[in-house]
């Protein structure tokens, strides 16, 4: 399957040069695929796509799943790690819970990751639990992350 990803990929960013817009790929956890699920898998894969228009990212939910320290993927990837996706996790699924609510140390992983030298964008990306109230919710994790990225 990795060889028909990077088939893909090599066509996908060949058209993005053409047209001057950036892909960006996120690993996803092993519960929700086979292919991209490490930060190991995203560097193959980069090195394997050698475009300025191939980038990097992470969903917090990937490395709390896999035991991989999250701020390494901007240590490793540099430049081409552009994007986050902040979320709480339990440790063993690919939930996507409110944050402050799951077992992620959340307030210290994104310490870590501004520490590591990341300042560029984030969404905080709640899923199918929130769709009742998706205002309220969203509206208190913004104010979570906001303490936690302010607090020193």
């Amino acid at each position: 399957i990795m060889k028909r990803l990077l088939k893909s990929l090599k066509r996908l960013t060949a058209y993005a040069e053409e047209k001057d817009v950036t892909i960006v790929l996120e690993p996803l956890t092993m519960y929700e695929s086979n292919v991209i699920c490490s930060l190991r898998d995203l560097e193959r894969a980069l090195s394997l796509v050698q475009s300025p228009n191939l980038v990097g990212m992470t969903d917090l939910a990937v490395p709390f799943t896999t035991g991989e320290p999250a701020a390494e993927y901007v240590r490793r990837l540099g430049k081409r790690f552009q994007y986050l996706h902040i979320i709480d996790n339990d440790g063993v699924s690919d939930s996507h819970i409110l944050p402050g609510e799951g077992e992620l140390p959340l307030r210290e992983v994104l310490k870590e990751i501004q520490y590591a030298g990341y300042d560029g964008q984030a969404t905080i990306e709640l899923v199918t639990g929130y769709l009742k109230e998706p205002s309220v919710y969203a509206g208190m994790a913004i104010k979570r992350v906001r303490e936690y990225l302010e607090e020193e």
